[in-house]
């Protein structure tokens, strides 16, 4: 379809064009050598703050339906469903990797970008998409094959279309995030997350058994494709000059690199667990570490998209730089981490209000994976560091000696069990923590002082709820699981807010957090 003149002053996206003339979203055919026209420093703040506010207020909506969801499906689907379809995410996840080459964080990182560039990096993503998804569809037998279970030969198959579909979305996610279109992204986001979960619920309910989980997967990546192609008015054009595209792919591959090492030791514990222990043991390890990280993850995975656009802007600017990362870390940190210990503290009321009495095994999983969920709420900002200041190699290198010490972790407690590795792999994750952040930030306007003091606030005001927490449960004796951990919910936001609010980084922060409102509120209006 030949791409139509938007309305004068309007371009393809809807948005006003700048003063240069440049332009936010075009078909490529038609302007293939233009500049993507990028957001002015100027205006980094006002859609920082107002992406990330719509961002999190949705974020919150999509965590009570994804809640909802694990809810209900748990009582519908064995822990030997989830087992199987965690048996095939581990090769699904490494050829995933693959498939993005890092164009994607190409593309948001660089200075200035052309259509042209975009449309060539595209068809590279097309490509690799289609032949992984095609060399993971021949593989199908082989997954089978090693765990044992026929059943696995048509999941995996079925993966291979889902990974298809998702890799053709690429780019056009890139433009969004390069543009910081945030709030158009996150109502997408949430559209596909609905109706995915929707429809693989109503197949759970009709007993599709483990099927459920794969619609659910396949409908949200289905439609998260084709509204970011419609909502972003962006068509690719032909593959431009290989040159044109060198150092993004240059750059991409350190990305797609280090993302490889950490995706394949990240599942490998999921790998060897099914391998020997069993379906319904990795069901309950994939259903805990899915559990504890979901609160964070729908926290940082939103922010980190704002986050690398904003500070790829202000990387020429050391001082803007700092500040913006440092107020990033407060959201995140401040947000995440009470979160992540209140689950923790009250993790047997958790995984029963959630999962049910038939998942109590869980729990002693989800406890151990607990340290992993804490550091898990600051620990992203070094990829904030490296793929926003386009230090992709140094990313790599760390990659390999943080993989190896994870690899080594969950050999040496798989004689225990889900429960051993568990405790190895946050043993490590925690041994880790200083050194990554002290590599990651050294040559940086980051200051690993700041960074650790900016952490700590929340920190210690998480420690104080959680005893106090602790106090109100031997001091109270209720029934109902929902009350006890309303009653608990209660004593920890409270004893949190008050701890948190003696500091005076907390109070400093809380003035931040009541400014980005006002903000917010005013361009409501």
């Amino acid at each position: 379809m030949p791409w139509r003149r938007p309305p004068q002053g309007r371009t393809a996206f809807g948005e006003q064009a700048d003063g240069e003339g440049a332009v936010t979203g075009v078909s490529a055919s038609a302007m293939p050598h233009h500049a993507v026209a990028d957001v002015s420093t100027s205006e980094i703040r006002t859609r920082s703050v107002h992406g990330s506010g719509f961002v999190l207020a949705l974020q919150m909506v999509r965590l009570f339906v994804r809640l909802g969801s694990m809810v209900i499906i748990a009582r519908l689907l064995s822990p030997a469903d989830f087992g199987l379809v965690a048996m095939v995410l581990p090769v699904v996840a490494f050829a995933s990797a693959f498939q993005e080459l890092g164009l994607g964080a190409a593309t948001v990182q660089k200075a200035s970008v052309t259509f042209q560039q975009i449309s060539t990096l595209f068809w590279i993503n097309a490509a690799a998409s289609g032949v992984l998804a095609a060399l993971l569809a021949v593989g199908a037998p082989y997954v089978a094959a090693f765990y044992g279970n026929g059943q696995l030969t048509d999941i995996t198959i079925a993966f291979a279309g889902i990974l298809l579909v998702s890799g053709l979305a690429a780019q056009h996610l890139a433009l969004f995030r390069r543009q910081m279109r945030f709030v158009a992204l996150s109502f997408i986001d949430s559209a596909a997350m609905v109706t995915g979960v929707a429809l693989g619920l109503l197949a759970a309910w009709f007993g599709a058994g483990f099927w459920a989980l794969v619609v659910m997967n396949g409908m949200e990546a289905a439609l998260r494709f084709i509204l970011l192609w419609i909502v972003s008015g962006w068509t690719p054009g032909r593959p431009g000059n290989w040159r044109g595209v060198a150092p993004m792919v240059a750059f991409g591959g350190n990305m797609v690199a280090s993302t490889v090492i950490f995706y394949v030791v990240r599942h490998l514990d999921n790998i060897l667990i099914g391998k020997y222990w069993g379906d319904i043991a990795l069901g309950l390890y994939s259903r805990a570490y899915n559990l504890v990280l979901l609160p964070i993850a729908n926290i940082t995975d939103p922010v980190s998209g704002i986050v690398i656009a904003a500070l790829s802007r202000l990387q020429n600017d050391p001082d803007q730089y700092r500040a913006y990362f440092l107020r990033a870390v407060c959201l995140t940190a401040s947000l995440g981490m009470p979160v992540a210990v209140f689950c923790i503290v009250e993790a047997e009321l958790v995984i029963g209000i959630v999962f049910g009495k038939q998942w109590h095994d869980a729990v002693p999983i989800y406890t151990a994976l607990g340290p992993v969920a804490i550091a898990a709420t600051f620990n992203s900002s070094t990829y904030w560091v490296y793929a926003s200041l386009g230090r992709a190699e140094r990313q790599l290198r760390w990659a390999v000696i943080a993989s190896s010490t994870f690899a080594l972790s969950f050999v040496l407690g798989l004689p225990y069990g889900p429960i051993g590795v568990g405790i190895a792999y946050s043993g490590a994750f925690c041994l880790l923590q200083l050194p990554s952040l002290a590599y990651c930030f050294r040559g940086t306007p980051i200051r690993l002082r700041d960074f650790l003091l900016m952490v700590s606030v929340p920190g210690l005001a998480s420690l104080a709820a959680s005893g106090a927490t602790l106090v109100a449960h031997r001091m109270t004796t209720v029934e109902s699981p929902i009350a006890a951990l309303g009653i608990a919910g209660t004593v920890f936001s409270a004893t949190y807010g008050a701890a948190y609010l003696a500091h005076p980084i907390g109070r400093q922060n809380l003035q931040h957090i009541r400014g980005i409102l006002e903000e917010l509120k005013s361009r409501v209006r």
